[in-house]
């Protein structure tokens, strides 16, 4: 089974961006309480290590007072242009109001259910490396949870893929849903390039049990993101051509009917936004491990 959390404003973005100015890793908490109790823990116990831990995050997209930073990746990188080592090897203890919270619900809700989950952190800014990263696994089966690919009819075995979307106070987050379906159909996409047949392979947008997080209907947002585009034949729509129209329509249907871009804007968070919507700007695979996220491929 493969897990992506998706949290686009601003959380996943966040964890993207960390990486790649150097941070080690980053320890996720659900409450700002717990986080902050755990970096005030570890200081005591680690004191010839205190500068290399870093309390950070948002409440309501607002940095606490006593925190280092907050959940602006732009934040983090004019931190890095300032004294590129600042950010090095460094532990993020971090907390947010969206995307730490159902990251640290779902490992508290699946754990008991399944035994072998790989789970990931999933942006647009890293979205095309994770479908490769995705379709590399499925294809040459590199973990122990997925069955071989039937070298007669190339057919794949069940795989199950489960898109979680932090959304917004419980509320459907437009640019987090767009994301998971643009994953879905480039994951189709390059499956179908590699002749590979994928009826077996299982979706789903969440297996929390959270019950305030809104579930959508997929086809709808399709055909919204698809319908500027007139003159379309639909027997044409293949993976391959959603997935274009997807690429080509995205940001214009997030800032129309994005909730989130607006309370980020009144913040005068609009670098942000530009920067979360930029597509595939860095080629980094995140795991989470509990609650430790780390990167594969730095």
């Amino acid at each position: 089974m493969f897990l992506y959390y998706i949290d686009i404003l601003r959380a996943t973005s966040t964890f993207t961006t960390l990486f790649e100015l150097g941070v080690k890793s980053t320890r996720v908490f659900k409450e700002p309480e717990i986080a902050n109790e755990y970096y005030i823990k570890n200081r005591i116990n680690n004191k010839t290590n205190n500068n290399e831990m870093l309390l950070c995050g948002e409440i309501n997209s607002i940095k606490p007072d006593n925190f280092y930073l907050g959940n602006s990746p732009i934040e983090y990188i004019n931190h890095y242009n300032n004294d590129n080592n600042i950010l090095n090897s460094k532990q993020i203890i971090f907390t947010s109001t969206n995307g730490a919270k159902i990251i640290s619900h779902n490992i508290d809700s699946l754990k008991p259910k399944y035994k072998n989950i790989n789970q990931f952190i999933l942006s647009f800014l890293n979205i095309e490396e994770n479908v490769n990263y995705l379709v590399n696994n499925i294809t040459n089966n590199l973990t122990n949870n997925i069955n071989s690919v039937n070298q007669n009819d190339s057919d794949l075995t069940d795989v199950e893929i489960i898109l979680v979307c932090g959304g917004e106070n419980g509320k459907i987050s437009i640019e987090d849903t767009v994301c998971a379906i643009m994953f879905k159909y480039q994951i189709l996409n390059n499956l179908n390039q590699r002749k590979i047949n994928y009826n077996n392979i299982n979706y789903s947008k969440n297996k929390s049990e959270n019950k305030d997080i809104e579930l959508v209907e997929e086809s709808l947002f399709v055909k919204e993101l698809i319908q500027p585009n007139e003159n379309i034949n639909k027997s044409e729509l293949t993976s391959e051509a959603i997935s274009k129209l997807i690429l080509k329509n995205f940001k214009e249907y997030i800032y129309q009917n994005s909730r989130h871009i607006e309370r980020l804007k009144e913040l005068k968070f609009e670098k942000d936004i530009e920067y979360c919507l930029e597509l595939n700007k860095y080629k980094s695979v995140l795991i989470l491990e509990e609650n430790l996220i780390l990167c594969l491929n730095h």
